[in-house]
């Protein structure tokens, strides 16, 4: 489990952490998740690493937070894991075991659990939201669906991809994003943009009010070990650029 954190270009601090599965095979090298997840979503097995992905992010919260440090850390939750009725007893017994607040662990869903069973989903949002939990909306905009979805459920945090914003016209695009924040702001939600790869498109988002953002800009995801001493280290200073070699191609 490596992490990528997440900062708040205005006040200059790092608000959270996504925590991202990464294989490291021992002849093949490092394995790109979209070569092996989708392969996992096809069977049961992605809820046997979500629930390792959970595990590993709480005793490094648990860590972390021993160490005085204090950041909360976002993780997947599938459609598989939205089927499993006892998810949220589940997740709160994770983290009273590891002497953690719920707030600590955020849930990332996404708009095709929406689709398959918008009443489970709905039921089980609202489980764990009434936990402590807060629940966000990964990859907003993506499909169709997300408008409904907002309708429907109590959501926290909105997950803006870039990605759905390119190969059009720039000023469409600001307006596009200008429009989602004024609208989950009204709605008491905050928006984090991931892949931020430049300083315009930071300073940018921040115009438009987006609270939070993540991408190779700020930092590529990190193992644990890297990103705790980035947060030990964390000031009021605006992170650098990550080196060419480790920005996209």
């Amino acid at each position: 489990v490596w992490f990528q954190p997440q900062y708040d270009y205005q006040t200059k601090a790092y608000t959270g952490a996504e925590a991202l599965v990464r294989w490291r095979h021992p002849h093949k090298g490092m394995i790109s998740p979209g070569e092996f997840v989708p392969l996992l979503e096809h069977s049961s097995l992605i809820t046997r690493v979500d629930r390792f992905v959970w595990e590993k992010t709480c005793r490094c919260l648990r860590a972390w937070q021993d160490a005085g440090i204090a950041v909360p850390v976002s993780v997947n939750i599938s459609r598989m894991d939205l089927c499993q009725p006892d998810l949220p007893e589940t997740l709160t017994e994770l983290v009273r075991q590891n002497g953690l607040a719920p707030s600590q662990l955020r849930l990332e869903i996404t708009e095709s659990a929406y689709v398959d069973k918008p009443d489970r989903l709905i039921a089980q949002v609202n489980q764990l939201r009434d936990a402590g939990f807060s629940v966000e909306m990964d990859d907003f905009g993506s499909g169709y669906s997300s408008l409904n979805m907002l309708k429907d459920i109590r959501i926290d945090v909105l997950k803006l991809d870039m990605k759905f914003l390119s190969g059009g016209e720039e000023s469409r695009g600001r307006q596009i994003v200008q429009s989602v924040v004024d609208m989950a702001h009204r709605l008491d939600m905050r928006v984090i943009a991931e892949g931020v790869e430049t300083a315009q498109q930071a300073r940018e988002l921040t115009a438009l009010g987006c609270d939070a953002m993540q991408g190779y800009y700020f930092s590529r995801p990190l193992p644990p070990e890297e990103l705790e001493k980035i947060l030990r280290a964390a000031g009021a200073q605006a992170p650098q650029p990550a080196p060419a070699a480790m920005m996209p191609s």
